[in-house]
Order: structure tokens, then sequence, then C-alpha cells
């Protein structure tokens, strides 16, 4: 297979996503053995609402109620654009923040990647909705704007 083929078929055997309930991850983590452990990468995800505003009740709430460390932290609608960023450092103990500002007032992706081996191969805005401007009075319920990042471990 040619190395910039996607095969489905692969990642639909081998990769195994799930969403959990803190008492079903917590169910699912009492059955992790070491090799399960070592062997794993983990990524969670949330819908942040303004990284801003919630970053600490992501950490206390929700990642210390877990008590697991993953190797990747996504997060949505983090609200960050240029002009907010003053001041704010978003920061989790033992992982850097990769982020790409949104123009808009909502919006936005952040990633909070553990301490791997990594190289950003690429950051850029992405905008879906109806072609036109990026007014949100015009968006009519599209998904509008994402930020994404093509990450590679090396």
């Amino acid at each position: 297979m040619h190395s910039t083929q996607f095969n489905y078929h692969y990642l639909c055997t081998y990769i195994r996503s799930r969403c959990y309930s803190p008492y079903s991850f917590e169910v699912r983590k009492n059955n992790l053995t070491k090799y399960d452990t070592n062997h794993s990468f983990t990524i969670f995800h949330n819908n942040i609402r303004s990284l801003n505003r919630n970053l600490e009740n992501l950490q206390s709430h929700l990642l210390e109620e877990l008590d697991f460390h993953f190797d990747v932290i996504g997060v949505t609608e983090t609200k960050i654009t240029n002009s907010n960023l003053e001041g704010f450092i978003p920061s989790i103990p033992g992982y850097n923040f990769e982020y790409v500002p949104t123009p808009l007032s909502a919006e936005g992706v952040g990633m909070f990647i553990a301490s791997l081996d990594y190289v950003i191969l690429e950051k850029k805005n992405v905008y879906y909705g109806l072609p036109g401007s990026l007014d949100r009075n015009k968006f009519h319920g599209f998904k509008r704007y994402s930020m994404w990042h093509h990450v590679s471990t090396t």
C-alpha cells in the first residue's frame, strides 16, 4: 500500500475508540493490564466552551476525577482569538498546547500533547459552511469553522 493512501480497514480493525461515562471509564481503567497501559495511545476530548473560562474546571473536575494520563487532550470551542490570548497561557502540567486562533467569537480547536516526540505537519484554518462571509448570522447551522492539526509522532 502506498504510504499516502488511507487504510480504513486497518483503522476499523486496530483502533478502538469508545465514549465512556466517568463510572464506565473507571471500570475500564481498573481492568487495564500493564501491557495495555504501555502500548496504548489515549485521547481525551472535551467541548470546553471557552478554554479561558473552563480550563480550571477541566483540570480539577474531569482530569483529576478520571486520574489517568492521556497522550492527547483535545478541546473544542476554545474561543481563542489573537486579541484575547494576551495574559492567558493555557497550560496543563506535562503537556504542550498547540492551537490556531479563530477569527470568530466562538469555535476553535486545541490539543494538549503529552511529552511525546511529535512534529506539527500543518496548522491551518479550515472554513466549512455556506460560501460568503464569516458573519455568524449567515451560517444556517452548518459546521462553521475548524482548525486542524496534523501531528506525526516520531
